[in-house]
């Protein structure tokens, strides 16, 4: 699925006259005020509603030192969380920073993760996880056509280190789509990898990311953005799928982080999901006759 959006400009021509205008005077003019919350109060009332209604806080279930390193929390933040859950706002790219960087961006923080971080498990230390959000995309294609998506990989609540991981595509031979629908109602598809991957060319930025630390405090890299392009090669019609798998970082990387972070360092793990080859994201392809 792709939602292309525009932006509609408005120019405004002022036109003045050219005439001279007079000096506006000087002398204050006493202006008598109205205190029209307390003339109007039930208006007053629905105006404050309103407002608030389109003004995004974030509760005060942790303290501020949690999410200080964050920007600063959008005040249309939940609208446009809600858009994205449902689908309305699909171009990924188009979204800011400010929006992505927080934790409630994801699923099941707020359910999941503020218990975790109000009462820390006792003798228990984060050493790896992360996840991806979100975990599948549908893209409509002509055969030749090119396309551009992202995705979210972010470190699991709870987890303290840094983790290196490095980024690949790939072509499974079998994929299933877990929260949405080709346009038919059909979810499987089936490939041959060596004959799908003659008819894509597929770039993954970056192929090497830095998980920083989500607990105690979210760090300003605990969450990376991920783009997919891709270009069609006279493809033809049929369903496809390009995976996009978790793996170590170059030994260049693996290197530096280590040296710079030590003890707190870690690589992406084979117990993981990710880890034991199931994808990191899923890109869906649907190529017309």
């Amino acid at each position: 699925m792709k939602l292309f959006f525009g932006l509609l400009f408005c120019s405004l021509l002022l036109l003045g006259c050219t005439q001279t205008q007079p000096i506006p005077s000087t002398t204050p003019t006493a202006v008598p005020t109205i205190d029209y919350a307390e003339k109007y109060p039930e208006l007053a009332e629905r105006i404050r509603a309103y407002n608030a209604s389109f003004e995004s806080k974030r509760p005060d279930y942790l303290p501020p030192i949690v999410f200080e390193k964050l920007p600063v929390f959008p005040k249309d933040f939940y609208p446009t969380r809600v858009l994205v859950q449902f689908g309305k706002i699909t171009d990924l790219n188009s979204i800011a920073p400010s929006y992505w960087k927080q934790p409630e961006f994801y699923p099941q923080f707020e359910e999941q993760g503020v218990p975790l971080y109000q009462k820390p498990p006792e003798g228990r230390r984060g050493v790896f996880g992360y996840g991806s959000y979100p975990s599948e995309s549908i893209v409509l294609l002509p055969k030749n056509g090119e396309a551009e998506v992202a995705f979210f990989i972010y470190t699991s609540w709870m987890v303290q280190t840094y983790q290196g991981l490095g980024l690949s595509s790939g072509f499974p031979e079998t994929a299933s789509l877990k929260s949405s629908d080709f346009p038919d109602g059909q979810r499987l598809v089936n490939q041959d990898p060596n004959v799908t991957s003659n008819y894509f060319d597929v770039e993954v930025t970056p192929d090497n990311v830095l998980l920083e630390p989500s607990f105690p405090v979210f760090q300003k890299n605990w969450v990376n953005k991920v783009t997919v392009k891709i270009k069609g090669k006279n493809v033809p019609p049929g369903r496809y799928v390009i995976g996009v798998f978790g793996g170590g970082p170059t030994k260049e990387n693996s290197n530096k982080w280590f040296n710079e972070y030590k003890t707190a360092y870690t690589e992406n793990s084979p117990l993981t999901p990710f880890g034991n080859g199931l994808p990191v994201y899923s890109l869906f392809i649907d190529v017309q006759p």
